[in-house]
């Protein structure tokens, strides 16, 4: 009878022991469970998801007649360029971030336009160097005062676009 004793009272520590590497194990298998989904959920810094600080857009000339602009944009820098967003104000105060949206009409049918003021080349990029012009209605404000180009380019790893932090913005005349 002793010896039955003996037995129970060891099986009962070694199933305590095993209780608490089993909580372990699970713990530590929950906690790489967590880091894996956060890893693929949170967005990632890659070097390729960047714009890269030499894609420019510069406006070389500017046209403006019965509440249209007809802007033709160049890019001045050394990588191809997908897209840029185009705002405008009223004002000529430089402290105001221009923010209507300028609807563009796409008349020569280089490109679409997608939401106010997101105009994007295709089916080709803008190389570098190339000039085009574009069309934009800017009759819901009745004057403009300043232009404002924000370029973006198209991730390779991630398919999104990616804005550009060269922003230009340009003080227009005669735009009634």
């Amino acid at each position: 009878m002793m010896k039955f004793k003996k037995i129970i009272g060891k099986k009962k520590a070694l199933s305590e022991i095993v209780s608490y590497v089993l909580l372990i194990v699970i713990a530590i298998g929950l906690a790489g469970l967590v880091y894996v989904w956060l890893v693929n959920y949170l967005p990632s810094e890659k070097a390729d998801d960047k714009c890269n600080p030499e894609t420019s857009i510069i406006i070389k000339d500017y046209n403006c007649s019965s509440g249209k602009i007809n802007l033709t944009v160049k890019n001045q820098g050394m990588f191809s360029i997908r897209g840029f967003f185009a705002r405008a104000s009223n004002s000529s105060d430089e402290n105001k971030i221009p923010t209507t949206m300028l609807n563009c009409t796409d008349e020569l049918g280089i490109g679409k336009c997608l939401t106010p003021g997101r105009f994007e080349f295709t089916p080709n990029m803008l190389k570098p160097r190339e000039t085009q012009s574009i069309t934009f209605n800017y009759s819901d404000i009745q004057t403009i005062k300043r232009i404002q180009l924000q370029p973006y380019v198209q991730s390779n790893v991630s398919n999104r676009i990616l804005l550009c932090e060269n922003i230009i913005t340009v003080p227009l005349e005669n735009c009634n």
